[in-house]
């Protein structure tokens, strides 16, 4: 399957964090979390490993990255070398267990085609009391279950998912308004073919074309 990340002009003049709310989200659902300095915090799905290198220089966590992609993982190597990011595997992480503090998982939930599996490797390598942060668009509302095909779930079906996984909600955040202006913002940046290039791969990988789409924010503890 393509990868709509991997062909993504990253650039000074361009969107570094390839989603909603950028690393200001990320602040805000870390601080909520209550880390302490020594906290060993896996970002999945990393990317070029921004908010990798971020959370390391403002807070000085123990942060380490993984993403499917060796493409991305290069690029991010390339910007900062000897950065903690590597290719992975989501639904099987090389990680022993209850050894992290906190995973986080920013706009890729909704593209894994095994979530549940993704969710059960999560809690695996999470120690007891550590918390999951996750950022994602989702369904406003899901009026023909039969003819969608998208991978993209409803509040109830995120909240349900999550929790049948074994961990607990402590929070979730209404973050629409950020989607809005994160799209307007990456059309606004972008030129020629890229304004509809990005948008079109994002949407044919998750199915949401055409769909009424809202975003979240959600801490949840093991």
């Amino acid at each position: 399957m393509k990868n709509c990340y991997e062909t993504y002009p990253f650039s000074e003049k361009n969107i570094k964090v390839m989603r909603p709310g950028g690393v200001a989200l990320t602040d805000e659902m870390i601080l909520a979390c209550g880390l302490d300095e020594s906290a060993k915090v896996l970002d999945v799905g990393c990317g070029i490993g921004t908010v990798v290198h971020h959370l390391r220089s403002k807070y000085g966590y123990d942060v380490m990255g993984i993403d499917c992609s060796p493409i991305l993982i290069q690029k991010g190597l390339i910007n900062v070398p000897g950065l903690s990011i590597k290719v992975g595997n989501a639904e099987d992480l090389p990680y022993l267990e209850s050894t992290l503090d906190c995973i986080l998982m920013e706009c890729t939930l909704s593209v894994f085609q095994n979530p549940q599996q993704v969710l059960k490797e999560a809690y695996r390598v999470m120690q007891s009391g550590s918390k999951l942060v996750i950022s994602d668009v989702y369904l406003k509302e899901r009026s023909c279950p039969s003819s969608i095909k998208s991978s993209v779930k409803t509040e109830k079906e995120v909240k349900q998912l999550i929790r049948t996984q074994g961990f607990k909600i402590l929070k979730w955040s209404e973050k629409t308004p950020l989607l809005h202006s994160y799209i307007a913002e990456m059309i606004w940046n972008q030129s020629g073919d890229q304004k509809s290039g990005f948008l079109s791969e994002f949407c044919s990988l998750t199915g949401v074309s055409g769909l009424k789409l809202g975003y979240f924010s959600l801490v949840a503890e093991k």
